[in-house]
């Protein structure tokens, strides 16, 4: 029959689906997806494990990242120790570390006392060269306490046992020794502490944006440690308003060679108080990424005993301080102060000035009940005489409100109705400035500092000033 073509026998629609084989290209692309989804479950599980473990590394007790968050963001505040006395101590203490020489040697010791009722906050600096009795141990200089807990635990414990759970306990040890150290000479509980060295401080600020910090007088010092730690460089930075990063933070912090070692701890206390506005102005608990960035770049650089509900409790606590509470105060050798210079056998320390602590610790014990000291400058702007002039300065230095400081100043350029204050405090003595306004009817202007001026007030007597 010529009528019909022979054609193939058709394959069965399901039949031929199941046998149908798939284009190589799209095989292979098949296969690079799976091997490139199982290498990002690979490297998220192990960031996951690294940001768990760094935050783990930096609380005493540890705690997981996502706990962390949980109790900064939104958990619960907690009611911190010392706090229903309305007196909360915090030793805060600052090393090189482990890549520097003498690293475990706290180069800085602040006892940090706040009342959250008067919302109140005192920083009181100890020189590292004060002489002191190390429970069980020989009296040593202050800041050698950290490392002789931290390397007799660790001797004790991690020479056979290397680990870093090992590692951490050891620097709890330190830290118990140093707090216990202090709690002896300044006769005082102290239920917390903070240790921090120093690339974590250089990145606690860096996350944080830098920090605004006004420096007093200008730095030039040639001797300052390179980076390698071997060799010197130069860090200098002129008097006036800067905006610090991290690095430049930490020079201005650590620099002595042209000031004093109690210069040194009064910029710390500037830079922590900096790190305290910046802070509370970004209000860093709100936002989780934030929270993890600070927490991950810190881990084997900041050690503390405070859990992550005592530290929301704490930053919510600071935060209420205002600029003007702050009291600052270094133990130093001026005459005023309360130790002494002494060379015991060749080696220089200092000394409480009465022989004992007893003087070191009521002054601790009485820190929040003190005067502030205030620079004040007065002018005449009504046409007045030197004699009365005098006689003003003369009057406010009896004022008990503030231990001031007074110097009298040419005639102001202009003749002013009103008394008027130039106020260059930068918010710090607003408890001053309303005082001042009040007793001499004044305006106020607020400036900002500079090199020049050496005062925290400028005051300018008007017309309307009466001696009554």
């Amino acid at each position: 029959m010529g009528f019909f073509k022979k054609t193939k026998k058709r394959t069965p629609l399901i039949e031929s689906i199941k046998t149908k084989k798939k284009p190589f290209y799209r095989r292979r692309r098949w296969k690079i997806f799976f091997v490139a989804l199982a290498v990002i479950i690979i490297i998220i599980s192990g960031l996951a494990y690294y940001v768990l473990k760094s935050s783990s590394n930096i609380f005493e007790n540890g705690i997981s990242s996502m706990s962390l968050i949980r109790s900064l963001v939104g958990g619960k505040t907690e009611t911190l120790k010392g706090e229903n006395a309305d007196r909360i101590n915090i030793l805060v203490t600052g090393m090189g570390g482990p890549s520097h020489k003498g690293g475990y040697l706290t180069d800085s010791i602040m006892l940090v006392s706040i009342q959250p009722k008067e919302k109140k906050m005192a920083m009181i600096s100890v020189p590292r060269d004060l002489l002191a009795p190390i429970p069980d141990h020989k009296e040593n200089k202050i800041n050698s306490a950290f490392v002789s807990g931290r390397n007799e635990y660790y001797n004790q414990n991690c020479t056979k046992k290397r680990s870093s759970d090992c590692a951490k306990n050891a620097m709890s040890a330190g830290a118990a020794l140093s707090v216990q150290t202090i709690e002896d000479i300044t006769g005082q509980t102290i239920p917390y502490y903070i240790n921090v060295e120093f690339d974590g401080f250089e990145k606690i600020i860096d996350a944080l944006g830098g920090v605004d910090v006004y420096v007093d007088k200008a730095i030039y010092d040639t001797s300052f440690p390179a980076e390698d730690m071997l060799h010197y460089s130069t860090f200098s930075i002129s008097a006036g308003m800067h905006h610090l990063d991290g690095a430049t933070a930490l020079k201005y912090a650590r620099s002595r060679e042209t000031t004093s070692d109690f210069d040194r701890a009064a910029r710390q206390q500037k830079l922590l108080v900096a790190v305290k506005e910046k802070a509370a102005s970004t209000n860093f608990l709100s936002n989780p990424a934030t929270i993890l960035n600070i927490f991950n770049s810190l881990t084997g650089s900041l050690y503390t005993n405070f859990s992550p509900t005592e530290i929301k409790s704490l930053v919510e606590i600071a935060k209420e301080v205002d600029k003007s509470n702050f009291i600052s105060k270094v133990l130093s050798t001026a005459s005023d102060s309360l130790l002494i210079n002494a060379n015991i056998n060749g080696t220089y320390y200092l000394q409480p000035k009465s022989g004992d602590f007893k003087q070191i610790q009521k002054f601790v014990a009485d820190i929040f009940n003190q005067k502030k000291a205030v620079a004040v400058e007065i002018a005449s702007g009504a046409k007045l005489t030197s004699a009365e002039i005098a006689s003003i300065a003369k009057d406010l230095k009896k004022d008990t409100s503030a231990n001031f400081t007074v110097t009298t100043g040419s005639d102001y350029k202009n003749t002013l109705a009103q008394t008027a204050i130039y106020d260059y405090s930068d918010g710090s003595k607003a408890d001053v400035m309303q005082n001042l306004k009040q007793k001499y009817n004044a305006t106020v202007v607020k400036k900002t500092k500079t090199a020049s001026i050496t005062v925290d007030f400028y005051i300018v007597i008007g017309e309307n000033y009466s001696a009554n």
